[in-house]
């Protein structure tokens, strides 16, 4: 039910960009397609700020979880970092990661949104996501985060609206029979 309601959500703010980013899709075989463009600007990024270190191959596959990532919960280095990219790149890695999840599977991530909560009264679960907004802020995607037992709800938790810095692993689950997406072992970070 409550994943139905985030489906349903994605579907409707989805639905006023469907019909202008649906007539440009076409297939690439030249391999520079968004997948390869996003990586290379990640890679730069991270050879910016990092510049002992070599950037990450354009278009490789996964990149290496690096120290401080997966292993902990601090999350000082990420294999995706979203809160470096221009708005309209975001918002395409995570569409991206909503279409293409297999790719991101154990991988860290970091965000920066519009924090929000549903409460499904029927099962009693409470869920967590981070809201990010396109370049034009028309059209939004959401991922859903499970903070680490560290977290007490709700003292702990934002206030609905507010804006937030999330990073976590990109996991899988399954709940009523259907697959779901989340970052799990997330942590808050200030905004």
């Amino acid at each position: 039910m409550r994943n139905l309601l985030f489906l349903f959500l994605s579907m409707i703010l989805a639905a006023g960009c469907s019909d202008r980013a649906g007539a440009n899709i076409h297939t690439d075989t030249s391999g520079t397609g968004v997948n390869t463009v996003l990586q290379e600007q990640i890679s730069q990024t991270e050879a910016d700020s990092a510049p002992s270190e070599p950037p990450a191959e354009s278009g490789s596959a996964r990149p290496q979880t690096t120290e401080g990532s997966a292993d902990s919960a601090d999350y000082e280095t990420v294999d995706v970092d979203l809160t470096v990219l221009s708005a309209t790149m975001v918002y395409s890695e995570v569409y991206n990661m909503l279409t293409q999840p297999d790719s991101y599977l154990g991988r860290s991530v970091r965000m920066h949104g519009q924090y929000t909560e549903h409460h499904n009264e029927m099962t009693g679960k409470t869920y967590y996501a981070c809201i990010i907004l396109d370049a034009t802020a028309c059209c939004a995607q959401g991922m859903e985060f499970i903070l680490t037992e560290n977290y007490v709800y709700p003292q702990d938790y934002p206030k609905e609206g507010d804006m937030v810095t999330v990073a976590g692993i990109y996991d899988r689950y399954e709940e009523d029979g259907f697959p779901y997406y989340t970052l799990r072992d997330a942590v808050l970070a200030e905004s």
